[in-house]
């Protein structure tokens, strides 16, 4: 049963810096922002933020300055490509292979192709190398390696929907967004065999982070029921997420199966789903289907901030949008590792009614936070199973000018002015690197 949504509200507005300020010269700005975004963690960034702050430059005056923002110029990369370590939320590193185009100079942010290995392939064999040409066609290149998780006895065993392996890919996004002038709006994820798996999950879990996915031989799962069976709950996540799917029709036939499921459900949401079925063909590499892969990839380009922000999950470390947040959800959700699921390692067939029931149970006891900017300035919120929720509030879609109101499965929320936030501004940019995204003002409700 839904728990009643409490009606309480702040709404963040720490502005620091002073009307009417002088402009802050963009030398000075553009220096002071590269030193607070090359700051480690913790006390050295905090001084670096203090620093900013301290020089009363308007909203406007640092805005530019993370628009202009470059990284440092990179040192050659060999044509072979360089490894690079990623740190894990447990401390634990584990490497990625980049790669530039040959011209690459970092003045104009250029596309970026993340793409994931399957079972027993490491970074460097054979992903790296079916997707080397990338490069020479103007993207970067990132295929991080997975980490050997304690309950595989630290065997790979492909991807395994681990928090440490989704953690992998952001690692990846997050360290070529330091390293590289990438392009936020042209990160494509891509995958074959389990690392087609995990451009499914990542995707469905982050779709606001990437411009498509290109997964192959393949299928998205739905969490907490057995491969290889229907059922998809979080599928409506992806509904703005761009997907180029290849499938040999001589694939594994349950998966085959349920990957044309999924694609025919994701376009009924609207999706823009592209299904590729190769006759004949096995599982394994489409290397020769890249070619057409990379001009829908030119064809897609991430819309930055949309009007209407959806986010259905069960765990709150993928409960966030490209502008809006779950912080907390009510007693009903049912979690991710929750005893009530059945072990994913489960393949032997069910009953379609029985996945059709739990498919129905797992939905309905999902988190559900659905915005939508319906005019300008009022904010429509319907929930389902939340407590509590954020909305990051960017300039581009609000006039903040003007009282901004919020109302909350059809009761109003919050009614005010909110007043431009120097801080949050920049906090909110050294966590996302996302110069097509900057928010200004949060709403907590």
């Amino acid at each position: 049963m839904r728990s009643p949504f409490p009606m309480c509200l702040l709404a963040l507005a720490l502005t620091g810096t002073a009307a009417g300020a002088p402009p802050l010269a963009s030398e000075r700005a553009d220096l002071l922002l590269g030193r607070y975004l090359e700051a480690s963690d913790g006390k050295p960034a905090e001084e670096a933020l203090r620093s900013l702050l301290n020089e009363k430059g308007s909203l406007d005056d640092w805005e530019a300055a993370i628009r202009r923002y470059r990284p440092p110029p990179p040192s050659r990369i060999s044509p072979e490509g360089e490894t690079i370590p990623l740190t894990l939320p447990d401390r634990k590193t584990v490497r990625c292979l980049v790669n530039v185009p040959p011209d690459y100079d970092g003045a104009k942010p250029v596309p970026l192709l993340i793409a994931c290995h399957g079972t027993g392939c490491p970074c460097e064999d054979p992903q790296f190398h079916w997707w080397q040409h990338t490069s020479r066609a103007g993207y970067l290149l990132a295929c991080p390696d997975f980490p050997l998780l304690p309950s595989t006895g630290g065997v790979d065993k492909g991807w395994m929907f681990d928090p440490l392996e989704r953690a992998a890919i952001l690692a990846a996004l997050d360290a070529m967004k330091r390293r590289f002038n990438v392009d936020e709006d042209r990160v494509y994820l891509t995958g074959m065999s389990k690392g087609g798996h995990a451009a499914w999950d990542v995707g469905l879990r982050f779709p606001h982070l990437f411009a498509g996915i290109v997964p192959e031989c393949s299928r998205p799962y739905n969490h907490g029921l057995p491969p290889l069976t229907p059922g998809f709950d979080y599928l409506e996540n992806g509904r703005d997420l761009p997907v180029y799917h290849l499938q040999g029709d001589g694939d594994h036939p349950p998966m085959v199966k349920a990957v044309r499921e999924a694609c025919r459900r994701l376009k009924e949401l609207g999706g823009d789903v592209t299904y590729l079925e190769l006759k004949g063909r096995p599982h394994g590499t489409y290397s020769d289907q890249y070619l057409g892969a990379l001009e829908w990839m030119g064809r897609h380009v991430r819309e930055p901030l949309h009007r209407r922000a959806f986010c259905r999950c069960h765990d709150l470390r993928y409960a966030r949008r490209a502008w809006i947040g779950i912080t907390r959800f009510d007693g009903e959700v049912l979690g991710e590792n929750s005893p009530l699921h059945l072990s994913p390692g489960m393949r032997q067939p069910l009953p379609e009614a029985f996945l059709a029931s739990e498919e129905a149970r797992v939905l309905k006891r999902s988190a559900l936070l659905d915005v939508e900017v319906a005019e300008p300035n009022h904010v429509v919120v319907r929930t389902e199973h939340v407590r509590e929720f954020v909305l990051h509030i960017p300039d581009s879609l609000f006039d903040l000018s003007k009282p901004v109101c919020v109302t909350v499965n059809g009761r109003k929320a919050f009614e005010g002015s909110l007043a431009p936030s120097v801080e949050i501004l920049l906090r909110t940019f050294a966590r996302e690197r996302d110069r097509r995204r900057l928010v200004v003002a949060e709403i907590k409700v």
